[in-house]
């Protein structure tokens, strides 16, 4: 055999014993993800509140802290569908622009979907959307007379996310997701100051935990 024929079978052979390993590296990969992946998962995340824009949430509100809960199940390890549950608490920072009250309860139920981006065994990427009701409760507890002051506005809640996850143990994952918010106030006012009153938009932070089975 010539020297040129054995050098080319050698190369030959190395290039297909390294694209077998590959290949037989990207199966057993592939299937390590797919059996670490959770069908069912259960996410609990606390909540930075930020009003953002020309409303009454933004200029007439501060918002202090929120709470978030969610439920989701996985379809071919990508697509996902659940519910949701997110409470805000605001106090009142001008209430020449938002009214006599002292505080707010703010909580929304919404229905979320959306698509998981599997980038290895450890990292994920999910992008989503949600949409419900939300019902802002509006208190003052003390008066001049000790009457108290409690009334609701309602609102129509859409919610745009991108989460990244890292996974911790199979069934323990922490994470982080921006979210972008905007309620459709249902509240009647005078007509020159409805556009203040009509929308709250919100860049909100959530970082949590999320339980996979």
């Amino acid at each position: 055999m010539s020297l040129s024929l054995l050098t080319k079978t050698l190369i030959f052979t190395i290039s297909f014993c390294a694209c077998s390993l590959l290949a037989q590296t990207s199966d057993t990969i592939d299937n390590k993800i797919k059996q670490s992946k959770t069908h069912l998962n259960i996410e609990f995340s606390g909540v930075v509140p930020i009003a953002i824009g020309n409303n009454f949430a933004a200029d007439g509100m501060d918002f202090k802290y929120g709470l978030d809960f969610s439920f989701k199940g996985y379809f071919n390890n990508h697509f996902f569908f659940g519910l949701k549950f997110q409470h805000l608490r605001a106090d009142v920072a001008d209430v020449t622009l938002v009214g006599v009250f002292e505080h707010s309860n703010v909580n929304s139920y919404l229905a979320v979907g959306g698509y998981r981006f599997i980038l290895d065994e450890q990292f994920n990427l999910e992008t989503s959307l949600g949409i419900g009701a939300t019902v802002y409760n509006n208190k003052k507890t003390s008066t001049t007379f000790d009457e108290k002051i409690d009334f609701e506005d309602d609102a129509t809640t859409l919610l745009f996310s991108t989460a990244a996850s890292y996974e911790i143990s199979k069934n323990l994952k922490v994470f982080i997701k921006p979210e972008y918010r905007i309620d459709f106030m249902q509240i009647d006012t005078a007509p020159i100051r409805q556009d203040f009153f009509d929308e709250a938009h919100f860049l909100n932070i959530l970082v949590g935990i999320r339980f996979g089975y």
